[in-house]
């Protein structure tokens, strides 16, 4: 199949100080919905050739095979990738390992990541995970939303957070991780180590939709957990689900103010919800 008509230059030639070699052309390589399938050969040769910065992938039906292709494409050392978009596909655990694997150890140039709808679980996303903590990957932008990524997922994001390695700055992770998952990440948070700026678990349907709000606002205005959530309290905490959910938040970091002041809430809404019960004809 003939490429060279979808690649499109979005990058001025870059002048090398102290060579007289011909600027190469970077370019992107923009493939999504086009049916390919696993029949990547092409498109893996394109990569080696170093010229590739960003290649789109998404919606082509890409399976477990065509994942090992570009993994392998990634591992001769030729890759020159910045971002690569593999959303909508099923390259699942096995596949995400494969390209784990080789991010762990090749094409230091790729920044930015998208799996979004891979039927990916817990042990592909700890592989990817793993390659942002070996120093040798510059992975700062994760979209791996829509996966089946579950609190073992969470634990081991955790863990990374925790160890002051991961390259991660912007995260979307929503999945199936419920409060256990969250409460992991969120202690993980708190230990300021990480280099996380954004985080999103607001699609994670297990999880109480004000806890994780909580937890990314917290990382995002870099305030203790306690602060927020006596912000959420005064700002986003309405319904009773939610300022139940905000208690158990409270009482699993041991924030005793926290705890009181959600106990407050919840004693006013219950009357609040009493009284307008008297009050109805």
């Amino acid at each position: 199949m003939a490429f060279a008509k979808f690649l499109t230059c979005d990058l001025l030639p870059q002048r090398r100080a102290q060579s007289t070699r011909r600027n190469i052309r970077k370019t992107s390589l923009l493939l999504s919905y086009k049916g390919l399938g696993d029949d990547l050969a092409g498109v893996c040769r394109t990569i080696t050739t170093g010229r590739i910065t960003n290649l789109d992938l998404s919606g082509n039906e890409i399976d477990v095979e065509g994942a090992y292709l570009l993994a392998s494409a990634i591992q001769t050392g030729k890759c020159s990738l910045t971002s690569l978009f593999l959303s909508y596909n099923r390259i699942r655990d096995e596949g995400a390992c494969s390209i784990g694997a080789a991010l762990a150890e090749k094409c230091p140039s790729l920044t930015i990541l998208d799996l979004t709808r891979n039927r990916i679980g817990d042990a592909g996303f700890r592989q990817i995970i793993l390659a942002t903590q070996t120093g040798k990957s510059s992975l700062t932008k994760l979209n791996i939303w829509g996966n089946n990524i579950g609190n073992d997922g969470a634990h081991q994001l955790a863990l990374a957070l925790q160890s002051g390695n991961c390259s991660l700055i912007d995260l979307n992770i929503g999945s199936l991780i419920d409060a256990e998952g969250a409460y992991d990440i969120a202690a993980a948070l708190q230990t300021g180590k990480h280099s996380l700026k954004s985080l999103s678990l607001s699609t994670n349907t297990l999880i109480n939709h004000c806890v994780s709000k909580t937890i990314a606002a917290s990382l995002h205005f870099s305030r203790p957990l306690s602060q927020v959530i006596k912000y959420a309290l005064l700002n986003y905490a309405d319904t009773c689900n939610e300022l139940k959910a905000l208690l158990l938040l409270a009482a699993h970091f041991r924030y005793a103010d926290g705890v009181n002041d959600v106990l407050c809430c919840l004693v006013f809404k219950r009357y609040d919800s009493e009284s307008e019960l008297e009050n109805e004809p």
